[in-house]
């Protein structure tokens, strides 16, 4: 008994010594918990400014250019349009110019117009709303959403910096819920300039937060006793570091089941209008690089082609049509620049986009010219 009571002892000495030590951690720490401060979510007020060039009430921000349409303008105007791509910055194709994007390339390619909506930051929500707004007026008989692996992380935002902090954004966007089945849309909280000066009231932000899973989980993931269990806590660990996993949301019913539900309303909303419809999941890095380590796509891109193939939508899987030629890291490399395709890349994309047979003939228009058939260029 003295014996048990002796390690009993030590037991509780060496609880309340971790104990301790994790409390005097989360102590010193306490700011890089991000929610017990939600005043590290106020934008500046030149922020703010600085983004009115960009602010669109619906959407929460749109680019335009002078263009006809206000999508990115390109080098060379075909006179047939064929396709209208909506989605993120991998659409618009970040850190190249007009003329090396994989629209421009694809032109080429099938002969006709391939107009670009792509915006910076959009999550496939907002694709669908733009898609909504602007495809009337494209009159492209095929639209493709497109969309990355971590668009997921988007569609359950509705304030840029609940989610990324670090880049500074002040941007607020409309987002969809899931009730019943039904997809039900929260508009833009910040639908005015006015509205938008908005976000320097911490009262705010926690208002629009309770709409937001990435505030929500901050503020789950707050340290409280036992503090000790932040090493046994991996969300936790995430949240401190400030690096949360995407990936992980995936794993996710609600919101995998929210992204799917979209790339569902997407497709029948094109086919109301009389307009194919087609998911592209495009490849970041690390999507090429699964493929070259493991031979096999992401189990998220595989769940994206599923679900298309499942509910009858035409999908093109451009992480596996381009990673299955590339042998090693080196090659893979070669197709980026910082984080988004280099010019090869985009060339390389949309080769593989010409030869996927995704684009069937519709209303009587003439197939699309492909360089690898016998037809006439």
């Amino acid at each position: 008994m003295k014996m048990l009571r002796q390690a009993a002892l030590v037991v509780l000495l060496v609880l309340g010594a971790a104990e301790l030590a994790a409390w005097l951690f989360c102590l010193v720490n306490e700011d890089r918990f991000l929610a017990a401060d939600v005043a590290a979510f106020v934008p500046s007020q030149e922020r703010i400014d600085l983004e009115r060039a960009v602010f669109h009430p619906e959407l929460g921000w749109k680019r335009r250019f002078p263009t006809a349409l206000g999508q990115r303008p390109q080098a060379v105007l075909q006179e047939r349009t064929l396709l209208a791509t909506y989605g993120d910055s991998f659409t618009y194709c970040d850190e190249v110019l007009g003329f090396e994007t994989w629209q421009t390339h694809l032109a080429g390619l099938l002969g006709g117009a391939v107009l670009n909506f792509g915006n910076g930051a959009y999550g496939p929500d907002q694709a669908h709303l733009r898609f909504r707004e602007d495809q009337p007026a494209a009159g492209a008989p095929y639209a493709v959403l497109s969309l990355i692996g971590e668009n997921i992380a988007r569609v359950v935002n509705v304030y840029r910096r609940f989610y990324l902090p670090q880049e500074g954004n002040a941007l607020t966007k409309p987002r969809y819920r899931l009730e019943q089945g039904a997809l039900v849309l929260e508009p833009n909280p910040t639908p005015t300039p006015a509205a938008r000066q908005r976000l320097r009231e911490v009262d705010f932000l926690r208002e629009i937060g309770q709409r937001d899973y990435w505030f929500v989980r901050r503020t789950r993931q707050a340290a409280s006793f036992p503090y000790s269990s932040i090493f046994f806590n991996i969300n936790q660990l995430q949240e401190l570091l400030n690096n949360v996993q995407w990936m992980r949301l995936w794993d996710e019913p609600e919101p995998r089941g929210l992204l799917l539900a979209v790339l569902d309303a997407f497709a029948r909303d094109a086919r109301a209008m009389g307009v194919q419809p087609v998911i592209g999941v495009l490849p970041m890095e690390l999507d090429l690089l699964h493929m070259v380590q493991r031979g096999a796509p992401p189990a998220y891109v595989e769940q994206i082609v599923a679900h298309c193939r499942e509910v009858g939508i035409p999908c093109f899987d451009a992480v596996s049509a381009l990673g299955a030629p590339l042998r090693d890291a080196a090659a893979v490399r070669e197709l980026y620049l910082a984080t988004h395709c280099s010019p090869l890349g985009n060339e390389r994309l949309a080769l593989a986009a010409q030869g996927a047979a995704v684009l069937p003939r519709l209303r009587g228009i003439e197939p699309l010219r492909r360089l690898d058939s016998s037809a006439p260029a």
